[in-house]
């Protein structure tokens, strides 16, 4: 018997974002006085996380997508609604937070010898 006749389809599953709300309560004591709590510096920093994070950051460095394009590929295949200053703020965050590891490689990309020696770079 001969081999199969084979057909492959692949497909997305729908996008969900998964969304996790934070609670910080503030309690009054029978004295009259305030007790809050608080969230972690860290979260607080973006309402974002890291996967979303990475996804605009490509999008921005790799694909060179505007920031409005962004925004509707985020709401129209992400299914999440972020604004144009979100975006903007969040690719800031990210080329900062990426900017020592950056200077990091030219350095090391400069100070190797290696890098000038091909035949472009013989007179």
């Amino acid at each position: 018997m001969g081999e199969p006749f084979r057909w492959q389809v692949a497909e997305i599953e729908p996008i969900k974002p998964i969304i996790t709300e934070h609670q910080a309560h503030t309690s009054l004591c029978e004295c009259g006085c305030q007790t809050s709590a608080s969230l972690p510096v860290e979260l607080l920093k973006s309402n974002f996380g890291p996967r979303l994070a990475s996804i605009i950051a490509y999008l921005a460095a790799v694909l060179h997508v505007s920031r409005r394009g962004t925004c509707e590929f985020c709401e129209t295949l992400l299914n999440v609604n972020i604004a144009l200053g979100s975006v903007q703020n969040l690719l800031e965050d990210t080329f900062e937070a990426l900017e020592p590891d950056e200077r990091q490689l030219e350095n090391n990309f400069l100070d190797d010898p290696k890098n000038y020696d091909s035949p472009m770079n013989k007179g």
